[in-house]
């Protein structure tokens, strides 16, 4: 099994509590997510969605721009409404797919192509 790429966020949201002083319970006092999503978050068993994550980050004084190359869950929903509002995306991540699927390229290639998310310093 290949390491990943990058370092999943609920690892860095893991060490900020952490270094911040906070156990489960004063997160979930501060953020209000239960301790057991935290948990479950923290530990990879479960994805935060987009408003609990926003209440963690907040509770965490960080912002998403500090986890957003680590931030491995599927934008499926993201995906679906950018196609509803231009068909041809669909066939650009269907193209991306093919690409991935069949060897022609990888993460690594598709990020690279975007300047802006410059990850060198995220690699192991």
């Amino acid at each position: 099994m290949k390491e990943p790429l990058f370092e999943p966020y609920c690892i860095l949201l893991h060490r900020r509590r952490r270094e911040m002083g906070f156990s489960v319970r004063e997160l979930a006092k501060r953020s209000g997510v239960s301790p057991s999503y935290i948990t479950d978050i923290e530990t990879g068993r479960r994805d935060a969605n987009d408003k609990q994550l926003q209440l963690l980050l907040a509770a965490l004084h960080m912002h998403y721009a500090d986890i957003i190359m680590h931030d491995c869950r599927p934008p499926v929903h993201e995906i679906r409404e950018l196609c509803q509002t231009d068909k041809r995306l669909g066939v650009a991540f269907r193209a991306i797919v093919t690409a991935i699927t069949n060897g022609w390229a990888n993460a690594a290639d598709i990020i690279a192509m975007f300047p802006q998310f410059d990850t060198k310093g995220d690699q192991p």
